[in-house]
């Protein structure tokens, strides 16, 4: 006999890796608005955008179109204070494609996933 493959989703959840890309994140506060996230996105899926801080400043930060993200971590490998993030978060599904546009506040809100930074790669023993 063997354990069964399945699970009962969405009342059991499926193991997540540590090292899973998700839907970028964003430490509000962190970030300088730079653009750097924007030019190394590979889908051009992230704009940066006006919005108010927390003392009701204007300030640029980027908003991101999740329906054309495809999860490569580039932003938040290339953004230079860990402001993008990469979260373990990956039930995206929304009713319309409007919804899939995550602005800034949006992307900061903690849904359940985990904000990390993107892990640093390495190159294997023996190869250059």
């Amino acid at each position: 006999f063997h354990r069964p493959v399945t699970i009962l989703y969405p009342y059991e959840k499926e193991w997540v890796p540590d090292n899973y890309r998700g839907r970028p994140g964003l430490r509000f506060d962190r970030c300088l608005g730079c653009g750097i996230c924007v030019r190394a996105c590979p889908t051009t899926c992230i704009e940066l955008v006006e919005v108010a801080d927390d003392d009701g400043k204007m300030v640029l930060r980027p908003q991101v179109n999740v329906g054309r993200c495809m999860m490569c971590g580039y932003c938040a490998e290339y953004c230079p204070v860990d402001a993008m993030t990469t979260t373990t978060d990956y039930e995206l599904a929304e009713f319309n494609r409007y919804d899939l546009i995550y602005d800034p506040r949006r992307h900061h809100r903690h849904d359940g996933g985990t904000h990390r930074r993107a892990p640093d790669v390495q190159p294997r023993e023996g190869h250059h």
